[in-house]
This record gives C-alpha cells, sequence and structure tokens, in this order.
C-alpha cells in the first residue's frame, strides 16, 4: 500500500495520515448519529400483549402482590442495576458508546496496515470483535435482566392511568442493541415508578378535600390553583387546564393580578406538557409582563425560571440561560432558597448540554447543598443523577454509579 489507497473505483494517491483519519471519521460520524437517534431500539413498533405473554404467570403473580412501595423499590433497585450492567459493558467498545472520536484508534490501526492482507486481517478483527460485543450484550441482558424488566415494567403500567404511562417502545425491553438502550430501560423504568410514586398520595382524598373547599369558597384562586397542581402531577392534564384558567377569571374578574399571573404561568406548564412550546413560550411571556407592571419579585422569578425551560426544549440555549439567570438573580435578591436551588440546577443542565462538565458540577453541587438543607427529597434525586451524568461523561464510572445509587436511595425514600 506504499504507492497509493485501493478503492472501488481504482487506486487513488497516497494521502497524509491525518486527512484519511478526518475522511474516515466524515463517512462513520454520520452512522454514530444516526444509531445514536435510534437509542438502542432494534425495532420501533411492539406488540405489548406478545411481550406480556413472555413473562412467566409465577413472576406475574409476585410483582401483582406486591404494595406500591415494594414494586417501587424494586423498580428503582432493578434501574440501578441496569446502569451498573451498562457501565460494565461500555468499557468494552467505542461503539457501545456511539462515539465517533473513540472509534478513531481502530481507524488507526487500519491506516497503519501497510499490506492488503494487513489490512483485511484487521478490519475482519475489528468487525468480529464488534459483533462479539454486540451478541454477548444481547445474551447477558436475556439471560438476567429482560424478564425481570418486562415484569417489572408490566406490573407498573397496570397500575397507572394512561395519561401517566410513558411512551418508551415496549420492544426496547425486548432486546436493546446498545449502551444507549440499556440506559433508556433504566430511565423508563425510573419514570414510571415515579409517576406510580405520585399517585401513592392517595389523590382521590385530596380532590375530595380540594372539591369540599372550592365549592365553600369558589373564588379562593390559590385552592383552585392548588387543585391544579394536583391534577398536573397526577397527568390529568385537561383538568389542570380548566382549574388554571379558572384562576386567571377569577383574577381578571377581582383585579388581582398575582392570580392572573399564577393561572398563566400555571397554563404554561400545561402546554409544556402537552408539547405545545409556542403556546407555552406565549403564556409565560403574559404572565412575566403582568408581573413587570406590578413589580411582583416572585412572579417575575418564577416566571423567568419557566421561561428558561421552554427555551431549553426549543434547543434556544443562549436564550434560555439568560432567563436562569434572571430567576437566579431575582431569587439571591429575595432570599428564596429554593429559587436559587432551582435557578442554579437549571443553569448546570445548560452547561452539561454544551458539554462545560467543570461549570455544569459547579452549579449542580451548590444546587444540591441548598436542596440538603432544605430537605427537598425530589431535588436531591436530580441533583445526585445529573452530577452522576456528568461523572460518566468524564469517564469517572465509579463515582458516576455512587451518584447514581445516591439519587436511586432519594427516589425510593432512603
Amino acid at each position: 500500500m506504499g504507492t497509493g489507497w485501493f478503492t472501488r473505483s481504482g487506486i487513488l494517491k497516497e494521502p497524509e495520515k491525518e486527512d484519511f483519519i478526518a475522511i474516515a471519521k466524515s463517512m462513520i460520524t454520520p452512522w454514530f448519529d444516526y444509531n445514536t437517534q435510534k437509542t438502542g431500539i432494534r425495532r420501533e413498533n411492539g406488540d405489548d400483549e406478545s411481550l406480556h405473554a413472555l413473562v412467566p404467570d409465577t413472576d406475574k403473580r409476585m410483582y401483582s402482590k406486591m404494595s406500591d412501595y415494594a414494586l417501587l423499590h424494586e423498580s428503582v433497585k432493578c434501574a440501578g442495576k441496569l446502569r451498573e450492567f451498562a457501565a460494565s459493558v461500555s468499557k468494552d467498545t467505542a461503539f457501545l458508546h456511539n462515539d465517533p472520536n473513540l472509534f478513531i484508534s481502530p481507524i488507526e490501526k487500519i491506516v497503519d496496515a501497510n499490506t492488503d492482507i494487513e489490512l483485511v486481517t484487521v478490519a475482519t478483527k475489528l468487525s468480529i470483535e464488534h459483533s462479539g460485543h454486540m451478541q454477548e450484550l444481547r445474551t447477558a441482558y436475556g439471560r438476567v435482566y429482560r424478564l425481570k424488566v418486562l415484569g417489572l415494567r408490566n406490573e407498573l403500567l397496570s397500575r397507572l392511568p394512561n395519561e401517566a404511562r410513558t411512551n418508551v417502545p415496549g420492544m426496547l425491553y425486548e432486546q436493546p442493541t446498545n449502551f444507549f438502550g440499556i440506559m433508556r430501560i433504566a430511565d423508563d423504568l425510573e419514570d414510571l415508578s415515579r409517576s406510580l410514586d405520585h399517585l401513592r398520595v392517595q389523590p382521590a382524598l385530596l380532590f375530595e378535600k380540594f372539591n369540599t373547599a372550592i365549592r365553600d369558597q369558589p373564588n379562593n384562586w390559590d385552592v383552585i390553583n392548588r387543585k391544579g397542581h394536583l391534577c398536573l402531577a397526577v397527568g390529568r392534564l385537561k383538568e389542570a387546564e380548566a382549574c388554571y384558567r379558572k384562576v386567571i377569571k377569577i383574577g381578571r374578574e377581582l383585579n388581582d393580578e398575582k392570580a392572573e399571573v399564577a393561572g398563566l404561568g400555571n397554563l404554561g406548564l400545561v402546554y409544556q406538557e402537552l408539547g405545545d412550546l409556542q403556546k407555552s413560550e406565549e403564556m409565560h411571556s403574559r404572565a412575566v409582563k403582568i408581573a413587570l407592571q406590578i413589580e411582583w419579585a416572585e412572579g417575575m422569578a418564577d416566571q423567568y425560571g419557566n421561561l428558561g425551560l421552554v427555551y431549553r426544549k426549543m434547543a434556544r440555549l443562549d436564550d434560555a440561560e439568560g432567563m436562569h439567570r434572571r430567576s437566579l438573580e431575582l431569587n439571591e435578591y429575595l432570599g428564596r432558597l429554593g429559587g436559587i436551588a432551582n435557578a442554579a440546577g437549571n443553569i448546570g443542565v445548560l452547561y452539561q448540554i454544551r458539554e462545560n462538565y467543570e461549570e455544569a458540577e459547579e452549579q449542580h453541587l451548590r444546587a444540591l447543598k441548598i436542596n440538603t438543607e432544605l430537605n427537598r427529597v425530589d431535588a436531591l434525586a436530580h441533583n445526585y443523577f445529573n452530577l452522576g451524568t456528568i461523572y460518566y461523561k468524564q469517564g469517572d464510572f465509579d463515582r458516576a454509579n455512587r451518584m447514581y445509587e445516591l439519587g436511586r436511595d432519594k427516589m425510593a425514600g432512603r
């Protein structure tokens, strides 16, 4: 290969090694990007009934007899084991990371090949290694986790209303193809557990209390607003929307601008859940405008934070950071520790997206310290999970696993 490179179209002039690596990387990156978008899903559409049939009857009965608390504990514990499994297999091959940069070393081996025979030997060996890693992953997952996670998922779904369920394809649970697929299963089990945990607060009794209070005080917008929060928490979005629109109506009738700000802002949260980001932005912007007019600093701080979340979902990261920093400044001025922690955590997430892990860690640690002082369990779980993601991205797997464990402990109430 000293005189040129063989291709299907003939012999090319010998390029510089760096040029060839750049070309190879440019060809490989789209393939990795495509696989990343698929996030480990082998088939997009699946028959959940057939998946349910895969779980032995003994396992179904075991999970169905569990209390909600026991099921939550078992699901979160299983998600943690899946993360440990994913972290262990992810060290074996760059293909599991879907990271083209990690794949450059094998490319260099191919480039350094001095003969056609050596080139074919290296390429064949890499192909066999990759195929072997994928088969090992699927075999290990199928032997240890497949039936367990299917059983837990089915039982969690059976206890949740349709609006509180996640939309992760069932076939992903049958056979994930890479690291991202396994991690997504772990995330989904935790999301389903979190939804069930919200329902454990006996919302029927709470709704009865709210309805009684509203009948006695039909113009008490704070009670109606809090009922909207409960509806939003358990996924009853239409009822939440109705509550917040009622709050806006009462605010306008009573010339209570704070009520109108609260109703508009919370209505924006409903639209976020529905995926209508344009409408959500409109609601939060209207709320900010009114809060500015009446010089209500608390309202401005909350709505700036909400706008930041909308802009992040829109991928308008600079605008999102601007909103969160405004929220942070106002909360610092007001001495609202919870608001400071929320803003710092949201800024940390933006730094994560930009892969500025040092700044992200600083913000999340600040939020973690405040939330620890306030004993905000749900917020602490998010802080630990975000820190775990940062450390994982930096290759510090032991530290990442420790953060994930702390987050899971908080979710489980320990």
